[in-house]
């Protein structure tokens, strides 16, 4: 089975899929090509889009040349078809000199706004923009200037319509020192812009050891729960965000996954004490040996959690490196996938308990079991939780 496939069973139709569902096109080229070669599929931004069949576009960092903000379309999160790009050099935003990052897509009414950070020729520092359409293929309208926000150097946006009064937020990070801020803004104007309104309220900083001073690039679940036993509770919001994670590996192991709780988006924000998705414990002690850690997924980073076609059930998607040369350096940031449900203890876990990225087939994350397939559990995570490693049989015939 080839990565970044799924693969059709007979008779029942389930699937099957192998990370990474979105594969990097340069492992061979030199680090210092892959984030402006169309190399990397960094920041996955990922959006259900309206209509049946259900269909997801997923946003990338991805740079190719002029192009910028690599699309991505998939009926199953799964298998992924690549479809152009946002903008090239004739039609994005003026004030931005480049390093364009993070972006997302998000439904406003009957509108569609894009938001993104990109280095602003005023002052050179990352700040945050957004930029509307009337479809989510587009054309996006940049109103001249990023979002006047009271943080410089400003990064990794994200919107959030809460629950309840249905006011919008924009969620992003504020750089020296890191943290995640909640902004409430209106959209206003001709043509249309997000208009700070109130004061930012800081979420986020960090305050963990594995975080090691970083938390950014925020995502927020919402969504009332349809299934108790696997969604989140209505009560709470959910904040994914990335941290560091282990410096001390060679190379390091620089970004993790962690999750914090709240009633209301201006918190107060529970953190859970450990990430929920890291590089696998056997990448961390083979790479301080020194030897080793090849081939092992690393860094996993920049999350979309999103509710799949088949209510109750959820996936994260999420950026990773393989550990390349006995893990001595990193390789280019792929696409992955993994399921997500929620415990009884409210908390979220990835891959069943495992909470390290998946390297062999699993079920697509709208199916829960497939016919035939046995499941064995073996291992132990962060503080001696399950960490699933599938064997994975057929015992029926293909």
């Amino acid at each position: 089975m080839m990565p970044g496939t799924a693969v059709l069973r007979t008779g029942g139709g389930d699937g099957l899929y192998t990370n990474p569902v979105v594969a990097a096109r340069c492992a061979s080229t030199p680090p210092a090509t892959w984030g402006q070669s169309g190399c990397e599929e960094p920041d996955p931004g990922v959006v259900r889009l309206p209509g049946a069949p259900p269909r997801w576009l997923a946003l990338t960092t991805t740079i190719d040349g002029d192009a910028t903000f690599a699309r991505h379309i998939s009926a199953d999160l799964a298998s992924w078809r690549p479809s152009g790009h946002v903008w090239n050099s004739s039609n994005r935003p003026r004030w931005a000199l480049g390093s364009f990052f993070a972006p997302e897509l998000h439904a406003h009414g009957r509108r569609w706004v894009l938001v993104f950070s990109a280095q602003w020729s005023a002052n050179g520092r990352q700040a945050v923009g957004a930029a509307f359409a009337d479809s989510p293929d587009g054309p996006f309208v940049d109103p001249g200037a990023p979002i006047a926000l009271p943080h410089n150097n400003t990064n990794d946006p994200t919107l959030v319509h809460t629950p309840g009064d249905g006011s919008l937020w924009l969620l992003y990070k504020a750089k020296a020192p890191d943290r995640i801020f909640a902004q409430r803004v209106d959209a206003t104007g001709t043509p249309t812009r997000l208009q700070p309104a109130g004061v930012a309220v800081q979420l986020l900083r960090s305050d963990l050891p594995w975080e090691s001073g970083v938390v950014e690039a925020p995502w927020v679940v919402t969504t009332a729960p349809r299934t108790p036993s696997s969604s989140p509770s209505s009560s709470w919001l959910y904040l994914f965000y990335a941290g560091d994670f282990d410096k001390q590996a060679k190379p390091p192991d620089h970004k993790a996954i962690g999750v914090a709780r709240s009633k209301t988006i201006v918190g107060p924000w529970e953190k859970r004490p450990l990430p929920i998705l890291h590089a696998s414990p056997n990448f961390t002690t083979a790479a301080r040996a020194g030897a080793g850690a090849a081939h092992f997924r690393i860094s996993p980073g920049h999350c979309s959690v999103v509710e799949t076609a088949t209510a109750g059930r959820w996936a994260i998607v999420y950026h990773s490196s393989l550990a390349k040369g006995e893990g001595k350096q990193a390789g280019p940031r792929e696409m992955m996938l993994d399921s997500l449900a929620w415990g009884a203890d409210g908390w979220p876990s990835v891959d069943r308990g495992a909470d390290v990225p998946s390297q062999t087939p699993r079920p697509v994350p709208s199916v829960l079991s497939l016919p035939g397939i046995e499941v064995s559990i073996h291992g132990a995570g962060l503080a001696g939780r399950p960490r699933a490693e599938f064997d994975v049989s057929t015992n029926d015939s293909q």
